[in-house]
């Protein structure tokens, strides 16, 4: 992603002029220099305007992530090219290596940490700042790729508001560079290992797409893990480094072919697939193989590598990927929706913003601070050392002050400022699996244990808005009178025979498993809580367009013939009726849990934004009862059938929640929910609103 290929009128400071230090820090790109390719520069033009283009959501553009692991194609080829010739040569220095990558790579991504940072300090609301500070300080590190893969999806919508998201690429790419080097150095220590060099990194490369086709295939969640992290994405780079390692010499008609098949893989990638396809799978090789196919045909002279303006675009790619996607998420965070106008402007801020970072900061600063033989390696890394402490001071002060919040509110009302910190406590008030006295994992899913050894056993089966009540369920089975087994799988309805979009296949096969686990007889109840009115049920009353989806042979797409859709959900909901009739006669009683009241608009932190907007306390709006009652009417009578042909009990939530009229989102002072849907983990424990499962829990109801 970040070693563009130098133009080759850049002066680099050659070995009789600079300094021993000066030598190992320019070895790669004067090396990288001496071979420049217009083929590559032009690849990275292309990649890094898909890129952009797919961020500022431009129709037709829907693959246009595609153009990371064309980045990634590219990076294993120049570092294995560096490395080999390097060590070929005897010349090859790991420490020269890092040194030129610290010096390609570390200070526009540094100036763009500080940047935003310091213009947070005026434009972001202090929770906003606070987290852009934790990030920054991780894309610094070098780690945000493990960061951002325990967090949310790269596709979520949560996404947006992650303002150095993009920098996981850089994560991920460090890494490789900081054990790649020295995993080559140790082969080249024997000479029958180094001969064979190119099937050792074939080698990897195919083991490591195995793995990652294997890990990603096991379920969503590992899927995030393998989008940000080096395994899972170390055999892409290995791809250019086998090709820079083959080396081959096509001939003119196959050059042209391969140039031609590789583009038409690329464009393939970016105009066909979208983000509903698995990432990574096995389409990642559409754009990993056409790359290699353009690389591969060499066409460093071919008319299309030197198209006006395709250099400068090739050269500033660095920058306009480091740039463009804060100014995606500036729009955002701003309100704007990207329309034409938008989206015009803010590609044209992109390269304006890119042609300003290469030239002040990827040539100047990097030259003032590493480039001439007059900077002695003392004074070089003295600067370094300083400027690294003020950043690292200046992050840690952001974080450790939740961004400067105190200061920056102190002209506000008690009242205001008791508000902005509940709402921050709310976003992370979730304890998830903490309090279990034992966890285990169900093919995707989770299982906890409360109360291990209490005299009456009680399951839960669900989703997350089972896994919000653990801090409540604890509550009941600390009381010593009842054993709870909670059940959960994620984002997923507990029925079978429906696919969705996001789960694929997971949902069923955690019901197909779970409910002949409760259906053995072990215990006494058995609930089921499921966040059914986020599956099912729309203003029309029907279920959410999209949610449900057909696999096919391009992964699992929305579904939208509602025929299908009815005749699929019919034979879920009986499905569920059945299963649940047989554990009740096993002797279990059954109960499922009506849809809860959502505050289905507004999360936390957009709350305070309000709040630190306008310096005033905000009365987020409660939920309409009736009109709640209209919008979950479907799914609820299907609930209700379910129950009485099975022979269970519902138990509804509204009369706890809820007056006659509304659904409050707040409580003594207190924001409910830490998100659109999810219990605050510190309110579901006590609060008596929240206690609408005890009594069947407890055996009392």
């Amino acid at each position: 992603m970040s070693d563009t290929v130098p133009a080759p009128n850049r002066a680099v400071p050659g070995p009789a002029r600079a300094s021993p230090a000066s030598q190992l820090a320019n070895h790669a790109d004067a090396t990288a220099e001496r071979g420049f390719r217009n083929d590559i520069n032009a690849l990275r033009a292309l990649a890094a305007s898909v890129v952009v283009l797919f961020h500022f959501h431009v129709a037709g553009f829907r693959g246009g992530f595609v153009g990371v692991d064309v980045f990634f194609v590219i990076s294993g080829l120049l570092m294995t090219q560096i490395v080999e010739r390097g060590v070929s040569r005897g010349s090859f220095s790991i420490l020269g290596f890092y040194a030129a990558r610290v010096r390609r790579i570390v200070p526009a991504l540094a100036t763009l940490c500080v940047f935003l940072v310091l213009v947070g300090l005026v434009a972001l609301d202090p929770l906003t700042l606070a987290e852009t500070a934790r990030n920054a300080a991780a894309s610094v590190l070098f780690v945000s790729n493990i960061l951002y893969a325990r967090q949310s999806g790269y596709f979520a919508d949560a996404s947006e508001a992650n303002w150095l998201l993009h920098t996981w690429t850089l994560s991920a790419e460090w890494q490789f560079y900081m054990l790649y080097p020295i995993v080559l150095a140790l082969v080249a220590r024997w000479e029958w290992l180094w001969r064979r060099r190119l099937a050792f990194v074939a080698i990897g490369c195919a083991v490591g797409l195995l793995a990652t086709l294997w890990i990603a295939s096991r379920s969503t969640h590992l899927r995030d893990y393998a989008f940000f992290l080096l395994p899972t994405r170390a055999w892409e780079m290995l791809a250019g480094g086998v090709l820079a390692l083959w080396a081959p010499r096509p001939s003119r008609a196959g050059s042209a072919a391969l140039a031609i098949g590789g583009f038409v893989l690329i464009l393939l990638s970016v105009f066909w697939l979208d983000d509903a396809v698995p990432w990574p799978s096995i389409w990642t090789l559409m754009p990993v193989l056409g790359a290699v196919a353009v690389l591969a045909a060499d066409q460093r002279q071919a008319r299309w590598a030197t198209l006006p303006g395709m250099r400068s675009l090739g050269v500033w790619s660095y920058s306009l990927y480091l740039w463009h996607w804060p100014i995606v998420v500036a729009f955002v965070y701003a309100g704007c929706a990207l329309i034409a106008p938008v989206i015009a402007i803010g590609v044209a801020l992109s390269v304006v913003a890119a042609v300003l970072s290469y030239t002040l900061i990827e040539t100047r600063l990097r030259d003032a601070v590493f480039g001439t033989a007059r900077t002695t390696p003392r004074r070089r890394w003295g600067v370094i050392a300083a400027s690294a402490a003020l950043v690292a001071a200046g992050l840690i002060a952001t974080l450790q002050t939740t961004g400067f919040e105190a200061w920056r509110t102190r002209g506000f009302s008690p009242a205001a400022r008791a508000q902005l910190a509940d709402f921050r406590a709310a976003s992370n008030d979730w304890v998830g699996f903490a309090p279990c006295e034992r966890r285990w994992r169900i093919g995707a899913a989770q299982g906890c244990q409360l109360g291990t050894g209490n005299p009456v056993r009680v399951a839960v089966v669900g989703d997350s808005h089972a896994e919000q009540m653990i801090p409540r369920l604890k509550r009941l089975a600390d009381g010593g009178r009842v054993e709870v087994t909670l059940l959960r799988n994620s984002g997923c309805a507990p029925l079978s025979r429906l696919t969705w979009t996001r789960g694929e296949g997971e949902c069923a096969a955690f019901a197909d498993r779970v409910f002949p686990l409760v259906a053995e007889g072990r215990y006494a109840r058995v609930l089921v809580v499921s966040a059914w009115a986020l599956y099912f049920g729309d203003a029309g009353g029907r279920w959410t367009p999209g949610a449900l989806c057909s696999r096919g042979w391009r992964g699992c797409r929305a579904e939208h013939d509602e025929a299908v859709n009815a005749a699929n959900v019919d034979v879920a909901f009986a499905q569920l009726a059945t299963r649940l009739a047989k554990i009740r006669a096993g002797g279990a009683e059954v109960a499922i849990l009506l849809p809860e009241p959502f505050n289905f608009d507004q999360l936390p932190r957009h709350y305070y934004r309000r709040v630190f907007a306008t310096a005033r306390p905000v009365a987020p709006p409660a939920i309409d009862r009736t009109a709640f009652y209209a919008r979950t009417a479907w799914v609820r009578a299907k609930l209700a059938s379910v129950a009485s042909a099975a022979g269970v009990r519902t138990i509804d939530p509204l009369p706890f929640l809820c007056d006659a009229v509304r659904c409050p989102l707040t409580s003594d002072g207190h924001f409910l929910y830490k998100d659109k849907h999810h219990i605050r983990a510190s309110l579901a424990a006590d609060a008596p609103r929240f206690g609408y499962l005890d009594a069947f829990v407890l055996g009392t109801l």
